[in-house]
């Protein structure tokens, strides 16, 4: 084992656009797995930008939020240490120490109203029967910190109701949150850094997936419509047309998420393996000299990284 997973991780990462491959070794992964061989810590982490690149979309939303949730919370136990620690101290900014706070404090809020739409978008899209993994198979990510709360919660006889622009809106607080925590803490850019969250962000700024959730529900919403005029073509009460007219239906907030998330790759620049990483990633760098043209909507200029400044 310790020898076959790093050829088959050298090999995912030199067929992404064959996905017949990819599929293989999806499934030889799997079978590993489902044997009862566990990855070192290590080896995971060097997994984890290959695997959740095979499980992101729009369907999957809620693992890269749930995954966002994780980094968030984890990043906020390691600053709530720092601070205690420091506060038994005389401190010499006490300006810093404060904002340092408020940070905090916004954040833990942050963190649980995204770990609460972990939750219901994962309720709302595989449904709230949980008596076994193939009718729910969050479940187990879901029943541990920071989601069992919610979970523990959520009613198993009505799906939640969430739409595409709550679950953007959650992940845009997540995202500023997190670049607030780490924007002046080199331990934790280089923490959330080593926990792969280049990957993340990628998906973020190169991806659809939040626009894609919005056309399906848009869709879904004009099948609604259609059934329900088929049923009565005046129906008594107008709300019911109204929950389903795609006029009501908001636009998620995209443009503003990878605004921040282009923020956080900014203060994450300074790493020179973030540097080496995007240099030999030719799309994002493709995307990043776009973004320092103004080519890209959310890239403002403040936010802007430009060619060649830290690659």
């Amino acid at each position: 084992m310790d020898k076959g997973l790093p050829s088959m991780r050298e090999a995912a990462r030199q067929t992404v656009k064959h996905k017949p491959i990819q599929e293989a070794l999806a499934k030889a992964l799997e079978l590993i797995s489902s044997r009862e061989l566990h990855m070192s810590l290590e080896e995971s982490q060097k997994w984890s930008p290959i695997l959740l690149s095979w499980i992101m979309g729009p369907s999957s939303v809620p693992i890269s939020q749930g995954w966002l949730t994780i980094l968030l919370t984890d990043t906020l136990s390691s600053k709530k240490a720092i601070l205690a620690k420091g506060s038994a101290q005389v401190t010499s900014d006490k300006v810093k120490t404060q904002v340092d706070l408020a940070n905090v404090v916004s954040a833990t809020q942050t963190a649980n109203q995204l770990a609460s739409a972990v939750v219901n978008l994962a309720g709302a899209q595989l449904g709230t029967a949980t008596e076994s993994a193939d009718t729910f198979p969050l479940a187990d990510l879901l029943s541990l910190e920071p989601f069992a709360g919610s979970f523990k919660n959520l009613k198993k006889d009505k799906p939640p109701k969430i739409t595409a622009a709550d679950s953007a809106l959650a992940t845009l607080k997540g995202i500023k949150a997190l670049t607030d925590i780490c924007a002046e803490d080199p331990l934790s850019q280089q923490k959330i850094a080593d926990f792969g969250v280049l990957c993340l962000l990628r998906r973020l700024l190169l991806e659809d997936d939040y626009e894609q959730l919005a056309a399906i529900e848009a869709y879904d919403a004009s099948r609604a419509l259609e059934a329900q005029g088929r049923v009565s073509s005046s129906p008594s009460d107008p709300s019911v047309v109204d929950s389903y007219d795609p006029s009501n239906l908001r636009v998620p907030a995209t443009a503003h998420i990878r605004r921040h998330a282009a923020r956080l790759l900014t203060v994450l620049s300074v790493l020179p393996e973030v540097q080496k990483a995007i240099v030999a990633d030719k799309s994002w760098c493709k995307w990043l000299e776009e973004c320092a043209r103004g080519q890209i909507p959310g890239c403002c200029l403040k936010f802007k990284v430009m060619p060649g400044q830290h690659y």
